[in-house]
């Protein structure tokens, strides 16, 4: 073997392979430190690609939860307006039946009409002033559009022809809320709350056959409409509310289902990333002792030329 000064071969080869294990080691330590298999494009492009994807959807779905569950409230909060609506209904209804007996005179009448009217008018205040998020929950306006609330997670994108999904009715990821049980509510509301409707007869001579202006018969009708209409609204919000319920327990499942998807992806295996680890700075270290060596073979020369 030759002695050389300038180009020590032996310190070069050594010098590489240290490099090679120091960087090694280094991945290993940000592995380590991170907790993450992939930090970097470059560790696995594919399997970044992928777990970007899924973490995408697990976002999704975490806002998809949180709109379920702001709907569970909305639906909460007109469920406490129509519950004391309900209640109201059932004592007017009350006060009619007791007004319906001829046992009782006008002047009587005209002393449960003072607390019906007061119904009446509590239960306009109500569906006026039942506000969720700054939207009135309890009246229906000229647009009956279906509330519709986003719980999905599926990708948006354009199709292969480039045209973009639309936000349907049919669309499964969106939950909607129809409103026609509303608009029959607010229908029999108006009949009880801005028609004339009172528990006097409407003559002096009147009895218990002639409440109110058009009689009796009709009087207990719409009363008995509107607490119909009111059993409605509620049973299909509880309905909604149900659902959403079952949707909430979905979204949960698929969202610990992804996240274990992706951890398996992204995560990193400390046992093995260890031993790396370990290999790796064993490695370095030899690799620092034989490069000391590989420096000091040029210093042979001096026992020549001594």
């Amino acid at each position: 073997m030759s002695l050389e000064i300038k180009t020590n071969i032996t310190a070069i080869k050594a010098q590489r392979q240290l490099q090679s294990n120091t960087k090694k080691m280094q991945d290993s330590m940000q592995k380590l430190a991170s907790g993450q298999r992939i930090n970097k494009s470059a560790d696995d492009a594919a399997g970044l690609a992928v777990s970007e994807r899924i973490r995408a959807r697990i976002r999704s779905l975490d806002v998809a939860k949180r709109n379920a569950s702001d709907a569970i409230s909305y639906i909460q909060t007109a469920e406490g307006g129509l519950n004391e609506i309900s209640n109201i209904a059932i004592r007017m209804r009350e006060l009619t039946s007791q007004a319906a007996s001829d046992t009782l005179g006008n002047r009587e009448r005209s002393f449960l009409n003072k607390e019906f009217q007061q119904a009446r008018q509590e239960v306009a205040r109500i569906i006026e002033t039942t506000e969720f998020n700054g939207t009135k929950i309890l009246e229906v306006g000229d647009n009956l559009k279906p509330i519709q609330i986003f719980v999905g997670s599926s990708n948006r994108g354009p199709d292969p022809q480039g045209n973009l999904p639309d936000f349907s009715e049919s669309d499964p990821d969106i939950l909607n809320i129809d409103l026609s049980d509303l608009e029959e509510f607010n229908s029999a509301v108006r009949k009880i709350t801005e028609e004339d409707v009172s528990l006097e007869p409407d003559s002096e001579d009147g009895g218990a056959r002639d409440l109110g202006p058009t009689g009796t018969e009709e009087l207990m009708s719409r009363l008995d409409g509107f607490v119909n209409a009111i059993s409605s609204y509620r049973a299909t919000l509880g309905s909604v509310q149900s659902r959403l319920d079952s949707t909430i327990a979905n979204i949960e499942i698929s969202n610990e289902n992804l996240n274990a998807a992706r951890s398996r992806i992204v995560d990193v295996d400390y046992a093995a990333e260890t031993a790396r680890f370990a290999q790796g700075r064993i490695l370095s270290q030899a690799g620092l002792s034989v490069q000391s060596q590989a420096n000091a073979i040029p210093e042979m020369v001096l026992s020549l030329i001594r």
